[in-house]
């Protein structure tokens, strides 16, 4: 089947989530800069329905925010002691969560409130009945990052250890720019390890935002990113896209024209080589010897073998490919393909080549969808 590059699947498996929501786990989320954990969290227990009290670790105060400040009052007795004064959703218990975001960035006063709160759901004794767990987000405690290393004691108190990994979310970026966010998604997937490294997840969301804008995206990538291919793809879409426009219109010389540029080719030809009605359509375009390489692929050569009767290019790949000679394996895996899909080759001499007809498709693949799918007949 011919599927897209990017389903609308999530950084972390939600099911995870809510497993770990409903049983009450504490969990970490350790990723890079921009990668949404903090949303990923908040959608999992806006989902489950749970109060969730959201901490910035790195502006917290334990008395303000965990133990509460203390203030003197006078008692009946005419004696002065000091109440804690704590913030109203912890007094009125109403929180089932707390979630921590930049954990490691907190001051270690506030790391160190936070076992207890981890692992009793209280502070200096006083416990909140409703609370359901603790989680956090934190920073790699390496390269580029001020953020400081968990000690084994603090790690500890986490049931879950997840690692959110460094790439943008498809599910997030699909839901909320459509054909321009998997456009983005396609570009992101295309740039170097270094530009990626400064193309954050979160940074390319504001590209996106500010190309449908049309504000100054230069001013939003760095140097190292292709900014111009970018803009290019978010006014044409991403790559499948195209090819589907193509496909669908018939369009041989814009396909041509797409599958030869250096900067799309090879991710259009990852599409292509997914479909056996891409595959018909498309590979004919590249020439002979373009078809050979990628033969080895079994599933292509399976669609070339199956098709060569409709396809003179992909017929005069077969002769090829059994003129390699019986030692040859690919030969032999051609062979063995034309015995199965009851392919008669006319002739083992020089045959003659002819080119490609405007009639390329038989009654099966005029049946195929664009992904692949047969559909009508019986």
């Amino acid at each position: 089947m011919w599927s897209r590059a990017h389903a609308p699947i999530p950084l972390v498996d939600p099911a995870k989530l809510q497993f770990c929501i409903q049983n009450g786990l504490n969990v970490l989320l350790e990723g890079k800069h921009g990668v949404g954990k903090t949303t990923l969290v908040r959608q999992a227990f806006a989902t489950a329905g749970l109060n969730l009290l959201v901490f910035s670790g790195a502006t917290m105060d334990p008395w303000v925010d965990f133990v509460g400040v203390p203030r003197p009052i006078k008692r009946k007795d005419g004696k002065t002691v000091l109440e804690l004064i704590r913030r109203p959703e912890l007094v009125d218990d109403q929180v089932d969560a707390i979630f921590i975001d930049e954990f490691n960035r907190a001051p270690s006063k506030v790391r160190n409130a936070a076992l207890e709160l981890l692992q009793f759901h209280s502070v200096n004794g006083h416990r909140f009945n409703r609370l359901r767990a603790i989680w956090a987000a934190i920073n790699p405690a390496k390269d580029e990052y001020e953020a400081e290393q968990l000690d084994p004691a603090q790690l500890d108190r986490f049931h879950v250890r997840i690692d959110v990994p460094y790439r943008p979310c498809p599910a997030y970026f699909i839901k909320e720019f459509g054909s321009a966010g998997r456009a983005a998604l396609e570009w992101w997937d295309n740039q170097t390890a270094e530009a990626q490294r400064k193309v954050s997840p979160r940074r390319l969301e504001y590209a996106v935002r500010i190309a449908l804008m049309k504000g100054p995206v230069r001013d939003v990538l760095p140097g190292e990113a292709n900014v111009r291919k970018f803009l290019q793809m978010i006014d044409e879409g991403p790559v499948f896209d195209r090819l589907k426009r193509l496909l669908d219109s018939g369009d041989k010389k814009g396909a041509e024209e797409l599958l030869l540029d250096p900067e799309t080719g090879p991710q259009a030809l990852h599409h292509v080589l997914g479909s056996p009605a891409a595959c018909v359509f498309f590979l004919p375009l590249l020439g002979q010897e373009r078809i050979m390489s990628l033969l080895p692929d079994m599933k292509v050569l399976d669609t070339v073998v199956k098709y060569s009767d409709s396809v003179p290019e992909f017929r005069n790949a077969v002769i090829g490919c059994l003129r390699l000679g019986d030692q040859n394996p690919l030969s032999r895996q051609t062979a063995a393909l034309v015995k199965n899909h009851k392919i008669r080759i006319e002739s083992d001499s020089q045959p003659i080549l002819v080119s490609v007809s405007d009639e390329l498709l038989d009654d099966e693949i005029a049946k195929m969808d664009p992904y692949g799918r047969v559909v009508g007949g019986t």
